[in-house]
């Protein structure tokens, strides 16, 4: 029995849903330490997909594609969350690539953590989640939970801590970007008797709280906070409270220009953020929360998006032009070489300077690297009569 046993914890098992498994509970029940609860595309719902609980396995639950695409809903029901952590769950006990949305609990609107449970989550958006105490995304409770590449926007709390609650814990936030929150004490983080949170290469920005703390409140004075190479609205003076600052080194307070006209995502950093390269490697995560490495140009990020700030260019261009054409606007481009070129999109805007949205429905595939010019075209079928356009070329390398 005893050679059985250890076989079984050598060979870890992949555990899908739906197609193993209907929900993702029967998932969980169904795994063992060290197993994978791999999860496909989709929006999940009730029984079965939300109010979930690890029940303290040592194991990944995971999604096939990321948060983009696998959502947890739990539709505003009352007294319906994500997941409950309880049972004694350490770092090993992993959630990556989620998105958690329109929880409504008394605490922790999308996740609540409680005594001695530490799981790590990653890759994950907790967004537009609200509780009627406290922690509208997150609540911990006596508990060091480790968070990397999340994203936790939107959610609203009645009383303290609108993206996360801490009282008695000390989460270790990574290349967060926490933003959108709403409570009356600490609306992006509240830090409450005897917690000590450390955040690094993290973004804390357009938090709001009735009362006082937008971006941080270090609430008692057994309380700290340890913040280093991250983006705080209002700076030092905007960690309110009677804790202390145990460090407060290589933060900026600027706008980090949310928004990418070229990925279309919202908390994208956008050209010339200054959250670009402004954080550190150390402890940083190899990628980012949709699989872009890091560092993907001179430095880490700060948040929970990756961006490239190296100007040189994987083509050399010597044309863009566009003509009127009887079915739309004919684009043609020529590159005189390529290097490392995977295709390219095309944008289109009413202004110069409005917002560009993508109008290529598949990438332009490249010739990878070449020193031969090659000539690309795109028909615009959708520009209309008399209208005026501005179009903008993305190249994508590998």
């Amino acid at each position: 029995m005893t050679l059985i046993a250890v076989c079984s914890s050598l060979n870890a098992a992949t555990i899908r849903v739906p197609q193993d498994q209907l929900t993702i509970q029967a998932g969980i029940g169904a795994a063992v330490n060290g197993d994978t609860v791999l999860v496909d595309d989709g929006a999940y719902t009730g029984t079965g997909n939300v109010n979930l609980n690890f029940n303290g396995k040592a194991i990944t639950v995971k999604s096939v594609n990321g948060a983009a695409t696998t959502i947890i809903d739990c539709e505003s029901q009352n007294n319906t969350r994500a997941f409950r952590f309880g049972s004694g769950e350490t770092s090993t006990s992993v959630l990556d690539g989620f998105t958690i949305r329109n929880g409504n609990a008394p605490d922790g609107g999308g996740i609540l953590i409680l005594s001695s449970s530490s799981p790590t989550l990653t890759n994950c958006v907790i967004s537009d989640n609200t509780s009627t105490g406290s922690g509208g995304g997150i609540f911990c409770h006596s508990s060091s939970p480790i968070l990397t590449n999340c994203v936790i926007s939107k959610n609203i709390t009645t009383f303290d801590g609108g993206g996360i609650f801490c009282f008695s814990a000390s989460p270790i936030l990574t290349n967060c970007t926490i933003t959108e929150n709403a409570s009356n004490f600490g609306g992006g983080i509240i830090c409450a008797i005897s917690s000590a949170p450390v955040i690094k290469n993290t973004i804390l920005w357009n938090n709001t709280a009735i009362q006082e703390g937008n971006e941080v409140y270090v609430q008692h004075n057994q309380s700290s906070i340890t913040i280093t190479f991250t983006d705080v609205q209002g700076g030092q003076a905007g960690i309110e409270g009677e804790g202390t600052i145990t460090s407060y080194e290589n933060n900026i307070d600027s706008d980090p220009l949310f928004g990418n006209p070229f990925s279309g995502l919202t908390y994208d950093l956008g050209p010339g953020s200054p959250c670009i390269s402004a954080g550190t490697s150390v402890g940083a995560p190899t990628t980012d929360i949709v699989g872009r490495p890091r560092p993907s140009g001179s430095g880490v990020d700060m948040g929970a998006y990756e961006q490239n700030d190296d100007a040189s260019l994987a083509v050399e261009l010597s044309v863009f032009s566009g003509i009127i054409a009887p079915d739309g606007v004919a684009l043609k481009w020529r590159t005189e070489s390529e290097t490392n070129n995977l295709g390219f999109h095309i944008y289109r805007s009413k202004t110069k300077d409005g917002e560009y949205v993508r109008i290529t429905p598949t990438l332009i595939k490249g010739h990878g690297s070449d020193t031969i010019p090659h000539d690309y075209s795109f028909l615009d079928e959708t520009a209309e009569e008399g209208q005026s356009y501005w179009y903008l070329i993305e190249d994508i390398d590998f």
